[in-house]
């Protein structure tokens, strides 16, 4: 390209290399995200102001066109006016965090508010700590800020809700806000809408989820979700069991076929539970062992109410811990319970058939 323009006696702007620096300077910064989508090549709105900004001062530097510059206005842009959360479970407590960009383009003063309507909404610059409103200092956010948004449903209903956004300051604002659908900005706000439902439980529609006590087990009862509880940091694709009661968890070191396990789940009497719902057949396997050494503990499989008698998982008096693994034919809601106290759960696994 540079050839053929010194050759032909062309005026050429090198966008190339200025894209390629400005990249890298962003990824260095850290605000990549606020400039370039995911590929680093696509821009945002930003991005396409800043390159769009390039241009006309390479055009300028060579003296095209200088007086038809026109110099933009500054903004702030959102890339989002919809957040939807889909469903969350209400039972045990669960909850669900997006988020949205809020771009920077030569705003360099003044502030943002952000408030939500709705308690069942709540926002946090830092993913930290959520309120019902923050507000972000548009002088330090020289590309940008994410903010984060979280949905906690205490009913089995369809939420919504609305984020406004309101920028404060001597900067006058472009009041479309960038990537802000039509409808969504007035003069003064943006508006983000918020829905969410909550649901009662939840079906697994994956091949294995694993509950190990093992791993950081939270206090109970607790819904695990996704690697993460109320202040506990778990492991594995686990959030499809409840607990049911408040079981004790404690250390208890045992080793079943070469894996060694460090915690166990006292799980027994017709109080405590362990319930996970199936979409379809496979297998259940469970580490236990009886805590007695001179009375029988039994743990039971149930579908629904129903004792699965084919598949009855047995810990005879002091015998060694043991895997015990049942097939299920059917999906539906089970429960893993025992008519005594006294059954140690070191592990369970769910396997759905392909």
């Amino acid at each position: 390209m540079m050839e053929i323009a010194v050759k032909h006696n062309v005026p050429c702007i090198d966008l190339t290399a200025w894209s390629a620096n400005y990249v890298a300077a962003q990824k260095s910064a850290g605000n990549d995200g606020y400039v370039f989508s995911g590929d680093s090549t696509h821009t945002r709105t930003l991005g396409a102001l800043r390159q769009a900004e390039a241009a006309v001062i390479g055009l300028s530097e060579l003296g095209i066109l200088s007086s038809k510059v026109i110099t933009h206005g500054p903004r702030l842009m959102l890339d989002a006016s919809t957040k939807a959360f889909g469903d969350v479970i209400v039972t045990p407590y669960e909850d669900t965090i997006l988020n949205f960009k809020m771009a920077n383009y030569n705003v360099t003063s003044g502030s943002l508010a952000i408030t939500s309507d709705s308690t069942f909404f709540t926002l946090s610059p830092d993913n930290i700590t959520f309120t019902s409103n923050i507000s972000i200092d548009c002088s330090t956010a020289t590309s940008g800020a994410t903010i984060y948004v979280k949905f906690i449903p205490l009913e089995k209903i369809t939420y919504s809700g609305i984020l406004t956004i309101t920028y404060t300051g001597a900067t006058t604002i472009i009041p479309d806000w960038g990537t802000s659908p039509a409808g969504t900005a007035d003069a003064a706000s943006a508006y983000i809408t918020l829905t969410g439902t909550g649901i009662e439980s939840t079906v697994y529609t994956g091949t294995q989820f694993i509950m190990n006590p093992t791993i950081n087990f939270p206090v109970l009862p607790v819904e695990l979700t996704d690697g993460q509880t109320t202040g506990t940091t778990v492991s594995g694709s686990i959030k499809y069991f409840t607990v049911n009661g408040t079981p004790t968890v404690d250390e208890n070191n045992k080793t079943v076929d070469g894996v060694s396990y460090t915690m166990r789940l006292k799980l027994g009497g017709s109080t405590y539970s362990v319930s996970f719902t199936m979409a379809k057949g496979g297998t259940i396997k469970v580490v236990c062992q009886s805590s007695s050494s001179f009375a029988e503990r039994n743990l039971g499989l149930y579908l629904g109410s129903d004792l699965m008698n084919a598949v009855y998982l047995f810990s005879a008096p002091g015998s060694a811990p043991a895997s015990n693994t049942a097939a299920v034919t059917a999906g539906g809601l089970y429960t893993l319970k025992s008519p005594a106290s006294g059954v140690n759960i070191y592990y369970i696994e769910v396997n759905e058939n392909l």
